[in-house]
């Protein structure tokens, strides 16, 4: 298990929401705990949470809000 990421402020976390190679261990983390298979990811729309498209899957990575819940459990 890969350790959570860490940011100084909002403004960092906003800045790495679209950024591939960043996030690229945590998606593939959750590809592997889910037996999905790999694929190279594609920036989604990231308004509030990383999205990425890989192949026929997408991952959205929670977390870094105190509302995380929320959103998850809206979404699912």
């Amino acid at each position: 298990m890969i350790r959570p990421p860490a940011f100084s402020d909002t403004q960092a976390y906003v800045s790495r929401l679209g950024d591939v190679g960043y996030w690229h261990p945590y998606i593939g983390e959750a590809l592997a705990r889910h037996d999905l298979p790999a694929a190279e990811p594609v920036a989604g729309f990231n308004a509030t949470y990383p999205t990425f498209v890989c192949g026929d899957v997408v991952v959205k990575l929670f977390g870094g809000f105190q509302a995380w819940r929320r959103g998850f459990d809206a979404e699912r």
